[in-house]
Order: C-alpha cells, then sequence, then structure tokens
C-alpha cells in the first residue's frame, strides 16, 4: 500500500513539474493524449486480464450496497449544504455532479489493482462500483441532475442515455462485456495473451498518475476555493465514512467492503465536471472541484485504506 501511494504522489508531481515545463496548449494536448492512451489501451487491457485470471463471485455485488449509500448520502448533504448557503442553481449543479461521482475507473481502479495485488476480488469489486455508480449513474441520475440545475437549453446528443449508449461501445467497455462473457463461459486464455494483458496493463497506473499531475491546473482555485473546499469535504470525508459505516452495518467485510470505502474515497471524475460544464452549470466551481478533490486525495486515500482494512479487512 505505502509504495503504491508513494508512486502515485510522486508521478502526479513529476506531471506537474513537467507541466510547468510545457505551454498551456502543449500541457493539455500530452494530457489528451495520455488519457486517450490509458482509455482506450491500458486500462481495457487491465480489465481483460482481471476477469480472464478467475471465476466473477456473487461476493463482489456486496460493494454496491457501501458505495451506493455513499453516493446518495453525499448528494443529500450537498443539497442541504448548498440550500443552506444560498447558492444559485448554476453552482449547486455543479457541486452535486462533482461531489456524487468519483474517479472509480481512471484512477480508482488502477489503483485497486497496484494496492490488492494478486487479489481478483479486489479488482473485481471495483469494476462492479465503476460500472453502477459511476459509468450507469452518471449518464442517468448525474445527467438528469446537470440538466435540471443547469441553463443550457437542450440536453445535446452526448448527454443522458444516448451518452450511456456512446460509453457502451468504448474500448475500456466493450473489454468489459467481452471479459464478463467469456469468464461467465469459463473460457480459458492462453498464457501468452495474460502475459501481454498484464504487462500493458501494468502501464495503467504511472500513466493515469502522470495524466492527473499534467491536469493540475491550481489557478482555477483563487475565485471558487470556497464552494470547492465544501465539495472536497464530502467527497474524501463523508463520502468514505458512509461506506465505511454502511459496510459494518450490513456485514460487508474482505476485499468487498474495503474497495467501496476505496472507491468512494476518490477524487471528483473529470467527466462529471464535464457533464456538468455542458449542461450550462458553474463551470469555475466544477473545474476547481476536481482540482482541490485530486489535491486532497492524495492526503486522505492513505487514511482511509488503513482504516478500512483495520476495520473490514
Amino acid at each position: 500500500m505505502t509504495a503504491t501511494l508513494v508512486l502515485m504522489v510522486f508521478v502526479v508531481l513529476a506531471g506537474r513539474w513537467l507541466g510547468g515545463r510545457l505551454g498551456a496548449v502543449s500541457r493539455a494536448d500530452a494530457a489528451s493524449v495520455l488519457t486517450t492512451l490509458v482509455l482506450d489501451l491500458t486500462l481495457p487491457a487491465l480489465t481483460l486480464d482481471v476477469l480472464l485470471r478467475g471465476r466473477l463471485r456473487a461476493s463482489t455485488l456486496a460493494a454496491l450496497g457501501p458505495a451506493t449509500a455513499a453516493q446518495l448520502g453525499v448528494l443529500g448533504a450537498l443539497w442541504v449544504v448548498g440550500r443552506a448557503l444560498g447558492w444559485s442553481r448554476a453552482v449547486m449543479g455543479a457541486g452535486l455532479l462533482t461531489v456524487g461521482f468519483s474517479n472509480t475507473a481512471f484512477l480508482g481502479f488502477p489503483l485497486v489493482r497496484g494496492l490488492f495485488q494478486g487479489d481478483t476480488v479486489a479488482a473485481q469489486s471495483a469494476l462492479v462500483v465503476d460500472t453502477w455508480n459511476t459509468t450507469t449513474l452518471l449518464w442517468t441520475l448525474g445527467a438528469a441532475l446537470a440538466a435540471r440545475f443547469g441553463t443550457a437549453s437542450h440536453t445535446g446528443p452526448e448527454t443522458g442515455l444516448r451518452a450511456l449508449a456512446a460509453a457502451l461501445v468504448r474500448p475500456a467497455s466493450l473489454a468489459l462485456v467481452v471479459g464478463v462473457a467469456a469468464n461467465l463461459a469459463s473460457l480459458t486464455a492462453p498464457s501468452v495473451m495474460l502475459y501481454t494483458l498484464e504487462r500493458v496493463g501494468a502501464c495503467t497506473s504511472p500513466l493515469v498518475f502522470l495524466a492527473l499531475g499534467l491536469r493540475l491546473d491550481l489557478s482555477v482555485l483563487r475565485a471558487r476555493w470556497r464552494e470547492a473546499a465544501v465539495v472536497t469535504a464530502l467527497r474524501l470525508g463523508l463520502a468514505p465514512a458512509l461506506a465505511l459505516v454502511t459496510a459494518l452495518g450490513l456485514g460487508v467485510r474482505g476485499a468487498p467492503g474495503v474497495v467501496a470505502v476505496l472507491q468512494s474515497a476518490m477524487p471528483t471524475a473529470l467527466v462529471a465536471s464535464l457533464l456538468a460544464v455542458q449542461l450550462g452549470c458553474d463551470e469555475e466551481v466544477a473545474t476547481a472541484s476536481v482540482a482541490l478533490t485530486l489535491i486532497g486525495s492524495l492526503v486522505t486515500l492513505a487514511p482511509w485504506v488503513k482504516l478500512a482494512s483495520a476495520l473490514l479487512g
């Protein structure tokens, strides 16, 4: 665990340093290339590797209870706090999207794989949480919330159910479908294929951390740090706490329980902020929340992993 988290911090800071040596356009282009490489190549390989190495177990579904309770809990808490602070509709929309949907695929899944090396149940639990709590609920519940509070006059072709359908044909989603089908059919992959998938998938974490460092822009915090601080406190504090309490209450122990807490402790999903902006929510709040939750997670992830492991492991 320590080695993985140290790697995360080191490479994120290296990406931040590298970004400072590049111009704004070059930095954005480099981050975009790395992101595409991860989403369309290394993450699909990592997904297939996980699904082809061990049969799916019903126990992995147990992670959904704590993760979903945490997600709905922070959405409700943000609504109450935002109303109390007199937030505008656009700010409320950005807050709801950035507090409710965490980075479970791009960051969470490879991080879980690194922390729980060789643990198929943990990796599959992380996939389950990402498939339901981020992908499915973001493009249904999340899109509805963004449209409700945003100022855009139409949802456009890339939101809601249409965007969910578009997401399902991306390489990462196709790898999930193929992997699940092969798993349920008890197909055995050749050793050379497993070796290749493992080697390619192992590149995911360093590339993810480097891309996050390149995208890290502290300047956006100057104007909207107060709103971003509220989102960060709920995203990195309340969400994993709710997941942990729910896991204890439901008796979800072992890898599924720890993974549910860890996925709930992830920073804001970048795609959630982009959806909020696309539908007319406050862009500055969305961008600042992404940046501050990422910075905060460098400090909060290790304590949550240790606490969850001690109580649920």
